[in-house]
């Protein structure tokens, strides 16, 4: 463009304006003024001016009748720019910004505290699940909240007005729970702590009644940890049962040949399986610690994961255990029905139970921690590890995907290598084919009724 338009007529202004590229354009001789090109073609004149960002359209700049040569539209840029500066100018206007900044500051306060008090008038189940649905969690660990708060929190203080609960309330609550089950009243108290937390540095609540309940009261002392480690005998049996079980039991197998978590496992996607490099990249967001996992697997793994992989693709699943929405949700009832089919547990016996009765047993395994579960197949590949391979206890715990101490991250940021877990798990693979090959005894039972996963 050129630097002036000063001796040049509006016709030849306009043959100009014609000849430009799409863009927006500057009157050399006029600030603010610009001719803006759009990639259809169209012309206009627009005005940017004053320190509010002011952005006006005059008029077409495309030299057709109606639109505005370049005398015309300078003309309405003073225009514009007058009216602009009259309002911006003088203590009226200044008063007016003013005004209207207190009234709207004002509003915001009056509807936080309006929020405030209905959120402090509602029930604690009311606050503890909207507090959970707005807190920037993994699924899984919203969904172990959404366990604790529907077991443990909601039968005892889920009635009560968050406003009205007392320290007496919380007390004679965990009390409560702990007689049923101290795994639950240690849970329901490192919620309710944080709830009450959250609500105090949101201004729900004035003052949390968590304090001074001390969590020691109510946690699990070392004695009433799970120790439960699955024999020889029972590993041989759950591998064998798992043939009958369909996906569930492919699942166990997986689970039982990598050492993953039973989630990582039944919400795995096809893609995250490289067959050829023999490793599962396990992203970060669907791991319990928030970090990516590379894991990598023993030929008896590729062989499973292959038929696997294979099904899937042909029914156009994205997933390794494809269910009827997204990915298979292994149940209680599938765990029951493996380890009834391993000889581990023993059906429930005797007549039918009535309504109430069942209503009660129910209620009383919502308190009672699982003697067996999946999550000691990691238990027993970690003991089995250590003690019968010779594995250090470094390498076992990153098999299993645990972070290493802060200190060692420090020295070690990379943690252990790919190529000793891999090490530690084929040789881990080779012991538990030794296991299942062997002439199996009956195995041992741990359990008895019915438990889930």
């Amino acid at each position: 463009m050129r630097t002036t338009w000063k001796k040049l007529r509006p016709a030849e202004v306009q043959a100009l304006i014609d000849r430009l590229e799409p863009g927006n354009h500057q009157d050399p001789d006029r600030r603010g003024l610009w001719v803006r090109v759009r990639p259809s073609g169209a012309r206009s004149w627009v005005l940017r001016y004053g320190h509010a960002g002011h952005r006006l359209t005059l008029g077409r700049a495309d030299g057709l009748p109606g639109s505005l040569n370049v005398t015309e539209a300078r003309r309405e840029a003073k225009k514009q720019k007058a009216e602009i500066d009259a309002a911006q100018s003088g203590a009226k206007y200044r008063a007016k910004v003013e005004r209207e900044r207190i009234e709207a500051e004002e509003k915001r306060k009056a509807e936080e505290k309006a929020k405030r008090e209905t959120e402090a008038a509602e029930t604690l189940e009311t606050l503890a699940r909207s507090i959970i649905a707005g807190a920037d969690i993994r699924p899984s660990t919203r969904r172990g909240w959404d366990s604790i708060l529907k077991a443990s929190i909601i039968p005892t203080l889920g009635a009560m007005k968050a406003q009205d609960i007392r320290k007496e309330d919380v007390r004679r609550a965990l009390s409560t729970i702990k007689a049923r089950s101290t795994w639950a009243a240690d849970s329901a108290h490192k919620l309710l702590t944080l709830v009450f937390r959250l609500a105090v540095e949101r201004d729900i609540l004035p003052s949390s009644p968590m304090t001074g309940v001390r969590r020691a009261d109510f946690r699990v002392k070392d004695g009433g940890r799970r120790r439960v480690v699955l024999t020889p005998d029972q590993l041989r049996a759950l591998w064998t049962a798992a043939d009958s079980q369909g996906l569930y039991g492919a699942g166990v197998r997986l689970g039982m040949l990598t050492l993953a978590r039973r989630g990582e496992i039944f919400e795995a996607k096809t893609a995250e399986f490289d067959l050829t490099g023999k490793v599962w990249r396990i992203p970060g967001e669907r791991r319990k610690n928030g970090e990516p996992l590379t894991v990598p697997l023993a030929q008896d793994a590729v062989t499973l994961l292959k038929g696997l992989i294979e099904q899937s693709e042909a029914i156009g699943s994205l997933y390794l255990f494809p269910g009827l929405r997204g990915a298979l949700k292994p149940t209680s009832k599938a765990w029951d029905a493996l380890l009834i089919a391993a000889g581990i547990a023993e059906p429930k016996k005797g007549k039918k139970a009535s309504a109430a009765t069942e209503g009660k047993a129910k209620e009383r395994r919502k308190w009672t921690a699982h003697p067996a579960r999946f999550h000691d197949l990691r238990r027993a590949g970690r003991s089995i590890l250590e003690t019968e391979l010779e594995v250090s206890a470094s390498v076992a715990e990153a098999v299993l995907g645990h972070l290493a101490p802060s200190l060692n991250r420090v020295y070690s940021p990379e943690g252990t290598g790919v190529r000793e877990r891999a090490r530690a798990l084929d040789a881990w693979a080779k012991h538990l084919a030794a296991i299942v090959s062997a002439e199996s005894p009956k195995p041992g039972k741990v359990l008895t009724g019915r438990f889930g996963a």
